[in-house]
């Protein structure tokens, strides 16, 4: 019989709190595991709200967060983050032309698209090439 905590996230604030983005931000970064569970979780229920996601791209560190959560998807705990990560970035991206630039721009969006396309993750993969795709028409 297996010991092994279960973490599950805290649903974060209600959505609509745009000014919780750095707040989540923060979160990604942190050590400990349901903080960075819980911060990838509020990016993307922020990401959901499509009144919000220009300046949530805009939003000092969010591409960043979005995209150190996609290159670590080494424990279960990090997988769930990046899928949480790559629903956000969905959301984010075809909004607008000047978003979509942004999150090509960044440095670490094409090491971390081809993280996800040689995950053992059939969906994270399937999602990676619709992202790849995407991005190819930008």
């Amino acid at each position: 019989m297996s010991t092994k905590k279960i973490l599950k996230p805290r649903e974060p604030e209600p959505v609509g709190r745009p000014d919780r983005a750095g707040l989540y931000v923060r979160n990604v970064f942190s050590q400990r595991p349901e903080t960075k569970l819980n911060g990838a979780l509020g990016l993307k229920n922020l990401s959901q709200e499509r009144e919000y996601r220009v300046a949530l791209a805009q939003h000092p560190g969010v591409i960043d967060a979005i995209m150190f959560c996609i290159m670590h998807g080494d424990t279960e705990i990090n997988e769930r983050c990046q899928g949480y990560a790559v629903a956000a970035l969905k959301n984010l991206l075809l909004e607008k032309p000047a978003i979509d630039t942004a999150i090509l721009e960044n440095e670490n969006c094409l090491p971390g698209l081809l993280h996800l396309l040689c995950s053992q993750n059939p969906r994270l993969q399937l999602d990676a090439i619709a992202i790849v795709d995407w991005l190819s028409v930008q």
